[in-house]
Parts: C-alpha cells; sequence; structure tokens
C-alpha cells in the first residue's frame, strides 16, 4: 500500500462481517452469512483511489464496493472494498504473492487463521 499510494495514512484494523476471505489465485472477499473477514482500513486520497483502481483492473478484474466495517477505535466507517468480477474458480495463490500476505498479516497482527482456512478452501476447491 505504502508504495501504491504514498500518501495513504494507516487507521487500523477492521472487520468486514458478512464475507470470507477467498483465493481465486489472487485474494477475495465473498458474501457469506456469519463469516467475517478482519484487515486494515486506509484513509486515501483520490489520486490513491485512481491508483488502486488501476492496480486491481477496476472495473473488469474487480469491482469496487462501499461497504461498512467494524473498528475497535474510532468508530464504524464505510470502505471502499475490491471484490472479483466475474468470479473465477477458487485456486491457491502463487508462492509469492501468499508470502506477502502472510508478512503483512504477521506485521499487522491479523488472525493468519483466515488465510490458512482461504487456502484450504482453494485446495480442495470447495466453497
Amino acid at each position: 500500500m505504502t508504495e501504491r499510494c504514498p500518501r495513504a495514512r494507516l487507521q487500523g484494523r477492521a472487520t468486514l462481517a458478512g464475507y470470507r476471505l477467498e483465493f481465486r489465485r489472487e485474494a477475495d472477499v465473498t458474501p457469506c452469512n456469519g463469516a467475517s473477514v478482519e484487515g486494515l482500513i486506509w484513509q486515501i486520497t483520490g489520486d490513491c483511489l485512481a491508483a488502486l483502481d488501476a492496480f486491481e483492473e477496476y472495473p473488469e478484474v474487480y469491482d469496487r464496493l462501499r461497504l461498512p466495517v467494524r473498528r475497535a477505535v474510532g468508530g464504524d466507517p464505510a470502505a471502499w472494498v475490491y471484490v472479483m468480477v466475474p468470479r473465477p474458480p477458487l485456486a491457491p495463490p502463487n508462492l509469492a504473492y501468499l508470502s506477502t500476505l502472510r508478512r503483512g498479516y504477521t506485521a499487522h497482527r491479523l488472525p493468519t487463521e483466515q488465510l490458512n482456512t482461504a487456502l484450504d478452501r482453494a485446495r480442495d476447491g470447495t466453497r
């Protein structure tokens, strides 16, 4: 994020309720009752949003939705969330991509169990 959006400011951890993490070679979130995804929320500029749109290949590969998230501190804001369109089949990510995600999760003390569960589902090809 700091490379793509140097003016973005980390606001802390956030929870996206009603979704789960999945891998379709790349990370995606999918609606799922009773599930949630832990992540980070950033304050971004218009230039940041344009850079992220280009990186995520919006709107061809990812759509951008404004969804409510929960924060332990600082209220419950709405956040931009990228979701794949159309959704390809579940498939594990490459090792370099997965390693990058694991480093980020560890650095920000996010639960790596959600990565492991999503990886298991992708390897099994199960929903």
